[in-house]
């Protein structure tokens, strides 16, 4: 805010001193040194509040340090003010409709803002690119959707340290989901719900992510290939873990009035193209992407701002999980 403003009060002293020298008072050339010196101030103060193409972030923002990285490139407001909020904020979530406390661990960007600065500045970049919109970190935002994942991992503190790096990867600030269910149940919340989290695979902007602790069932069409390690919990008549996921999505459903149409696998949102019909509602899912890179509207880029031959393994396509078995089964289950 502080260039702004110097940018706005010597852009109106020049005014001030370009209308004095084009009357009639006798000093009139007088003030034309100053008039000079202020629209150069104004200007290159006007190129500093510019934002960066994002092929220059990687680039540029470490030779400017932390604070520029932050700041640097995100003054773009947009059109239309932010929607006011429709249902009671809710930041971390504290217990369940069904009464289970809910274990709040925040990574990094939320429990210590101001040492992960510089990933702060990768996912507004992000999303400045991606979604062309502006300071996303900062901006409160409302699930509409629920997106479901599994980590393929059977420990949640792995999951946890890939989400809590704090470092800017190639990936643009890294990715995270607001929430893990382990296999023995418990309910973990990485990140408020009044903020994005990163990696809902073209609905990052209104998905709420929960991610299963654990290994998804794998298809090649219709030929079952592995059973998962979460149906097979289930089946084992280990039943925490699903029971918790559920308990789970209806408070989220009962809070944002999210209908059951709307809750999707990592693997639906993935292959969207492909997919046709009203439960889950895959029409309402292609109007309210708005993911460019997603949509193949944009590339994906490297540092030097090349487009990318190929997508990262944490890009949506091609993935499966939580698998077919376990959508089926939290489906029947709501």
């Amino acid at each position: 805010m502080l260039y702004h403003a110097m940018t706005v009060f010597f852009w109106i002293l020049a005014f001030i001193l370009l209308t004095l020298t084009t009357t009639t008072h006798p000093a009139r050339w007088s003030y034309a040194p100053g008039l000079s010196l202020l629209i150069s101030l104004a200007a290159v103060l006007s190129v500093m509040t510019s934002p960066l193409p994002v092929a220059q972030y990687q680039t540029h923002v470490p030779v400017l340090g932390v604070r520029a990285g932050l700041k640097m490139g995100l003054w773009q407001q947009s059109l239309l003010p932010p929607k006011a909020p429709k249902y009671p904020i809710i930041t971390w979530l504290n217990t369940t409709l069904g009464g289970k406390k809910v274990v709040i661990k925040p990574i990094v960007i939320f429990r210590k803002p101001d040492q992960a600065a510089f990933r702060r500045a990768g996912v507004n970049y992000s999303f400045q690119y991606r979604f062309n919109s502006c300071c996303i970190m900062e901006t409160h935002t409302e699930p509409q959707a629920i997106i479901v994942h599994s980590t393929e991992g059977e420990a949640e503190s792995h999951a946890f340290s890939i989400f809590d790096r704090n470092t800017n990867d190639a990936y643009l600030g890294g990715i995270w989901t607001h929430f893990a269910v382990d296999p023995t149940g418990t309910i973990y919340q990485y990140g408020p719900l009044n903020r994005i989290s990163k990696g809902q695979a073209g609905l990052d902007n209104i998905g709420v992510g929960i991610e299963i602790v654990g290994h998804a069932s794998l298809w090649e069409g219709d030929q079952q290939t592995k059973t998962g390690s979460i149906i097979t919990r289930y089946t084992q008549k280990n039943t925490a873990q699903v029971k918790a996921v559920l308990d789970l999505i209806q408070t989220l459903k009962h809070h944002y009035n999210i209908p059951n149409r709307r809750i999707y696998s990592h693997e639906e949102l993935g292959h969207i193209r492909d997919l046709y019909g009203m439960d889950p509602d895959y029409q309402w899912l292609r109007e309210h992407i708005r993911d460019g890179v997603y949509l193949g509207r944009v590339p994906t880029v490297d540092a030097q701002g090349n487009p990318r031959t190929h997508y990262e393994f944490l890009e949506p396509y091609d993935r499966q999980d939580p698998g077919k078995d376990v959508m089926h089964l939290l489906r029947q289950s709501l």
